[in-house]
């Protein structure tokens, strides 16, 4: 029987998606061994405010950032409901894909909520999750089902860019700053 193919799951709403996202994606593929990483835009999420670009726009620019990246792919599978939820996503997924192993990535920031999240002990149950540890945050106790890996920090902020898109523009993947320079 062939081995399930990896798969590493990095969702969000991508308010732009920037190289921060794509610093992590690339770290999470070579130190899990992934076949590849899943970008799973969402149109609003139930744990942030309502996003600054439109869906179709921040579905668009992860498009553009994600072309010729051999090992990313992008999933719409959550752009088009109003509000998603993980476990949902998950099972739809795992029902589309049986032959797939999944790997949550989730950045420290939301793996401290992570027990707020719809279903969180289900969500455990179906996927491996992996917390990108960041500076300044103690190593939670994992359980099994957990990884952790460590990605050099980049100095990158998604709420600095939507404030000042045009200082940041070295933050993002050039054609996403192409993209959204003439949507200011």
């Amino acid at each position: 029987m062939p081995h399930p193919k990896k798969i590493g799951l990095l969702g969000g709403t991508f308010d732009p998606i920037h190289n921060g996202h794509l610093h992590i994606a690339e770290h999470a593929l070579n130190q899990l061994a992934l076949d590849e990483i899943w970008f799973i835009p969402n149109n609003q999420s139930p744990q942030r405010e309502k996003p600054r670009f439109s869906t179709q726009d921040r579905y668009n620019m992860c498009e553009l950032a994600l072309k010729n990246l051999d090992h990313f792919k992008l999933i719409n599978i959550e752009i088009n409901n109003q509000q998603n939820y993980t476990i949902d996503t998950l099972k739809k997924l795992q029902e589309q894909n049986p032959e797939c192993e999944f790997n949550l990535i989730l950045g420290m920031d939301a793996y401290l909520h992570f027990e707020t999240w719809r279903d969180w002990q289900d969500i455990l149950k179906r996927v491996h999750l992996v917390v990108v540890n960041r500076p300044g945050f103690e190593t939670p106790t994992k359980n099994s089902n957990m990884k952790f890996i460590t990605v050099p920090p980049l100095d990158i902020s998604a709420s600095e860019i939507r404030k000042n898109p045009q200082q940041h523009k070295t933050d993002m993947p050039e054609a996403v700053w192409d993209y959204l320079k003439d949507r200011l």
